[in-house]
């Protein structure tokens, strides 16, 4: 279930009765915000969809309980009637960025080749294989769209699916934060004509595309450049500051309803909090429970649909199933709850005690002498795995303390290696064994992945898949599952794709996460979400009445 938001004493900086945008509000989310870019590995498993859900917009946004609700604001979806997916997109005449430069179908265009997987280059592997050249995080449905019929500079697309590809979660797709300016990404890449790039698949410029739009966006303290940092939406990015945080103000530029208050300021959960919640300037708190100090608040806890689990790598020490197995079966998930027996199936769902079954007590408790055995039949002697997770994180460094102190009677040394901005890529490149967070190893709580993005996210091509598990026949279902509509199949080909994944060990689902989330006395309009925008979905509608 969703978070339980509760009100608390906090005062805003300036207490409007109407809707004069005149306030200024504190909202402290659940990590970093590293980059205006939460398409990236790195934007998509930290806090900027919370911080930028009203500064990117897009045709679409995650509502309250993770459900996708249009925005008409941005622009019309609708499916063409035939014998396969065609979407028509038609963006809102009057849609312009904060720098003035219409938004345009080149900016779904990007959308596209940066998160199909479609565009890549020769990597320097022995093997000579290919990689990605955008370093984005996997988005279902992306990969596939066949092609996206737009004249460079329209106002309208034609979007056509792959035959047989009539994915169901098509209305998520270029939502918001996934939407960025392509006028300032060719702009950074030399003047490109983007639309041209794609259609003609001319990899050296799209090389250079995708250089950009993975390392332009990054934020670093000071003002955030006007000509870089456009907004879509109702605020606009204005300025960054030392300790990390994000200051958000009204986009003069925004042709909808005006949002109620003018100015928010976003920081991140290893920000001073108690200080700021001390000097009144936090109205809206949003995070993972245990993972901050939020003393002097009156606060309530509830589950969220995030499961917290270890992200096992498929190379190095982890290499041998057995490895896996034995780390499996000292990791004390009996100490946390609430547990979560699936990494598919969310708790709250009639599908969980069907999926979750597949689990069949497998792992229920640490058994160091199991695991010891584990790893003697598979002839390995001892093992050390590294776990990561950014830092700092009480509730994760205690986490990774239980696991080091159950299984070192097996043999097993844990060593606690988490770092200040650590994200998933940590995995990837293997300067870790094991990622500790949500699924995909996202590090910021701030709600579900959607049912699609949970089994994609262990698919054996997907940049998400920082682990590098592979299975035949869990990418079929994987394939299956994005355009399936029937319950009872759907139902079906999850629990398989669970019970290969128990079998598998590519992670360990450990509880269901559970989050802090507060509102200010008196503030209206504030809602917690399920999904990965958390409460600031709709920040534009936030207002004190008193």
């Amino acid at each position: 279930m969703a978070a339980t938001a509760i009100a608390v004493a906090a005062t805003a900086a300036s207490c409007a009765g109407s809707d004069s945008g005149d306030s200024a509000f504190g909202y402290v989310v659940d990590g970093a915000v590293p980059t205006y870019n939460a398409n990236t590995l790195a934007g998509s498993s930290s806090a900027a969809r919370q911080a930028f859900a009203r500064t990117l917009g897009g045709f679409s946004l995650a509502g309250p309980q993770g459900n996708v609700v249009a925005d008409h604001d941005f622009g019309e979806a609708s499916v063409v009637p035939g014998d396969r997916l065609v979407v028509d997109y038609q963006i809102n005449p009057a849609a312009t960025y904060s720098d003035g430069q219409p938004v345009v179908c080149d900016d779904l265009v990007l959308a596209w080749a940066a998160g199909s997987g479609t565009f890549t280059k020769a990597d320097d592997s022995a093997a000579g294989g290919r990689s990605p050249l955008f370093d984005s995080a996997t988005v279902p449905g992306m990969a596939d769209i066949e092609s996206i019929d737009c004249a460079a500079g329209a106002k309208a697309a034609e979007v056509t699916f792959r035959p047989g590809r009539a994915v169901t979660d098509w209305r998520a797709l270029f939502g918001a934060t996934t939407v960025l300016p392509a006028h300032v990404v060719s702009a950074g890449a030399g003047g490109l004509d983007i639309v041209g790039a794609v259609q003609d698949r001319d990899e050296a410029a799209l090389a250079a595309v995708a250089e950009f739009w993975n390392t332009g966006f990054t934020l670093s303290p000071g003002t955030a450049d006007p000509a870089v940092f456009v907004s879509s939406g109702p605020y606009r990015l204005d300025s960054v500051g030392e300790d990390g945080s994000v200051q958000l103000t009204a986009n003069e530029k925004w042709w909808g309803d005006a949002p109620r208050t003018g100015q928010i300021t976003i920081w991140p959960r290893d920000a001073e909090l108690g200080q700021l919640i001390a000097d009144g300037r936090v109205q809206v708190l949003d995070i993972r429970e245990g993972s901050g100090a939020v003393d002097g608040l009156e606060i309530a806890s509830a589950e969220s649909n995030g499961i917290e689990q270890l992200t096992l790598s498929t190379r190095g020490a982890l290499e041998p199933a057995a490895a896996r197995r034995a780390l499996a079966l000292c990791v004390p998930r009996e100490k946390w709850a609430p547990p979560s027996d699936s990494r598919l199936a969310l708790p709250d769902t009639l599908a969980y005690p069907f999926v979750s079954g597949a689990a069949a007590g497998r792992y229920q408790h640490s058994d160091a002498e199991a695991a010891g055995a584990e790893l003697a039949n598979a002839g390995l002697a001892g093992l050390t795995v590294r776990i990561g997770y950014a830092s700092p994180d009480p509730q994760r460094a205690g986490v990774v303390a239980d696991i080091a102190s159950s299984c070192a009677d097996a043999g097993i040394t844990v060593i606690d290696e988490s770092a200040p901005g650590l994200d998933p890529a940590a995995l990837r490149d293997g300067r870790i064994d094991a990622l500790l967070g949500g699924a995909g190893g996202v590090q910021s709580a701030g709600g579900a992945l959607s049912d699609d993005t949970r089994t994609t996210v262990l698919r054996g091509d997907a940049s998400s898949n920082v682990g590098g598990f592979h299975n035949p026949r869990f990418d079929e279902i994987a394939d299956q599952l994005s355009v399936t509509t029937r319950v009872a199949d759907t139902l079906n080909l999850t629990r398989e794709a669970e019970d290969i994944a128990w079998d598998g060990l590519p992670s360990l689902p450990l509880y269901t996460q559970t989050r802090t989330v507060a509102f200010a006395e008196g503030l209206h309009s504030g809602l917690p979400s399920a999904s990965s925008f958390g409460a600031g979905w709709n920040m534009d509608r936030w207002i004190i009445l008193r």
